[in-house]
This record gives structure tokens, sequence and C-alpha cells, in this order.
């Protein structure tokens, strides 16, 4: 398990550097399970009050594939 990556700030290129060299899986539960506080597209609905489940599903898909492709890109210039 590599922590760090994510809403703790943990950098890309790290987290892609150790799975480079240990392998692993990548952690990060909290900026994708919280990600809908974060999202711009929900401003309004949190604001409102009108955010609902899918709002918050849709967000934390949205965060994952973003997080994917960070790493994918770090780990193609690293490595």
């Amino acid at each position: 398990m590599i922590p760090g990556y994510g809403a703790q700030g943990g950098a890309a290129r790290i987290a892609a550097t150790l799975l480079d060299k240990a392998g692993g899986t990548v952690n990060s539960s909290r900026g994708i399970l919280c990600a809908w506080k974060k999202d711009e597209k929900l401003a309004a609905a949190r604001e409102a009050g009108t955010l609902t489940l899918d709002d918050i599903a849709d967000a934390a898909a949205r965060a994952s594939l973003a997080s994917k492709e960070d790493l994918l890109k770090a780990k193609a210039d690293c490595c």
C-alpha cells in the first residue's frame, strides 16, 4: 500500500517511482470519497442543499479517473 497520494498531498511522481521500484497499490481513499467537497461542478448544489448521492458518486468517479491519469502521466515521465 502506497499512502499519501491525493488528499494528503503526496506527489504522483513519488507514488509512480515507488510503484515502478517496489510495486503496490496507491491509496487515495479520502481524495476520492470526499471529492464532492471540492468538485466545482457541484458548488451550486452544495450551497443550495440539493446535493444527491448520484452527485457524490459522480464526483468520486471523476476523482478516481483524474488520479489514474495523473499517476499514468507521472509513470511515463519518470520510469
